[in-house]
């Protein structure tokens, strides 16, 4: 039961596309970026 619900986010997505890793690691950056420099040090 879990390997089922386990394989519904992102993980079949990165397996079925292992070379475009450039986009989501751009966008992480872009999303994770100004978020991080927001947070409260």
């Amino acid at each position: 039961m879990l390997q089922s619900t386990w394989s519904l986010p992102p993980q079949p997505l990165l397996e079925a596309n292992p070379t475009p890793l450039d986009y989501p690691v751009a966008a992480l950056g872009d999303l994770l970026g100004p978020a991080v420099d927001a947070w409260p040090k």
